[in-house]
């Protein structure tokens, strides 16, 4: 093995949907960890990218760096998707591309995340609506809680605020076709959505607990209001909210359907989780288990011979849902 690349699972706080038209975001890096091995190989080989996703349609196109490897990706989630799957292929290969090219992405953080982004774009030249907004890529690229910033790379990585309050992340087994969805967006419907969001990160910033809460609540009603969120995540959420110990409880993602966030007392964490296990939830992550951003170890140098690539070990349904047409 000469690379293993690393980059957390990534949940939206709030911002999702605002991101598409330019809006901050609040970004949880968590474990398990996407990784991503690379040797050298007689035969080039790439497991578990889908040629058709950004990954590998990045791969195909710049085949002459990537040549003579074998390449293989580690998914925590076995394909279960929500969580950034997607964005983290993109990242490693992205990288991988400018290791191989003798450039280091951590040289320049800001030059290196307008390159990113830009690239992740052109993948997306001959699409009308909206681009996919390439957040979930600079939020594994940080880590920690990611400020998505309106100037894209001004974004940064913070710490978890508050104290004595914990977030507790859950994922429903919901799922929705969100690349159909996105093409019923429109502008009108994303500006209360942006305005929230500032005021969310801003309050969350400076550490204001009670406001911020309440601007969490306002996403998510607005969300409803939308119709943005899903009819099961809304009979969950109301049952969640009714419960004393629960300050907030919010759908995350595309239509806030494969996961949820519940915000609460660092001491109520222990039980409720026991509680949202009762109603079949998966408990993902905690404050506990932020995670640092991107990052790889390079054991040996890399040669290439073979320019031909053979992909394997992917699921033949990722070409319809790969990165759920990342927000």
């Amino acid at each position: 093995m000469d690379y293993l690349f690393k980059a957390p699972s990534k949940t939206f706080l709030v911002g999702e949907y605002a991101v598409l038209k330019g809006g901050t975001a609040l970004v949880l890096n968590t474990d398990p960890l996407f990784q991503m091995s690379v040797s050298a190989s007689v035969e080039n080989d790439c497991k578990g990218i889908h040629p058709l996703s950004p990954a590998g349609k990045w791969l195909r196109s710049r085949a002459v760096f990537f040549k003579g490897l074998k390449i293989e990706f580690i998914d925590p989630w076995q394909e279960r998707g929500g969580y950034g799957a997607s964005s983290a292929q993109f990242l490693f290969m992205h990288a991988l591309s400018s290791l191989l090219n003798g450039q280091a992405p951590f040289a320049d953080s800001e030059r290196y995340i307008h390159q990113l982004i830009s690239d992740f774009h052109s993948l997306y030249d001959n699409e009308s609506g909206f681009l996919p907004s390439g957040v979930d890529l600079i939020s594994q690229y940080l880590g920690g809680v990611s400020a998505i910033n309106e100037d894209r790379t001004k974004s940064v990585a913070i710490s978890w605020p508050f104290t004595f309050k914990n977030f507790l992340i859950f994922k429903t087994g919901y799922k929705v076709k969100s690349h159909e969805h996105l093409s019923d967006i429109h502008d009108e419907n994303l500006l209360p959505l942006i305005e929230i969001s500032k005021k969310s990160q801003f309050l969350f910033q400076n550490a204001e607990w009670s406001a911020f809460v309440e601007s969490i609540k306002s996403y998510q009603q607005q969300l409803i209001v939308n119709k943005w969120t899903c009819e099961k995540s809304i009979e969950l959420i109301n049952q969640i909210k009714s419960w004393p110990e629960v300050e907030v409880v919010k759908g995350c993602g595309a239509q806030g359907a494969d996961t949820i966030v519940l915000l609460c007392d660092d001491s109520l964490s222990i039980g409720l989780k026991e509680k949202c296990r009762g109603l079949g939830l998966e408990y993902v992550a905690d404050k506990m288990n932020l995670s640092r951003g991107f990052g790889f170890e390079a054991i040996n140098k890399l040669k290439s011979t073979n320019s031909e690539f053979k992909f394997t070990n992917f699921n033949e349904e990722m070409e319809a849902t790969f990165g759920d047409r990342e927000l």
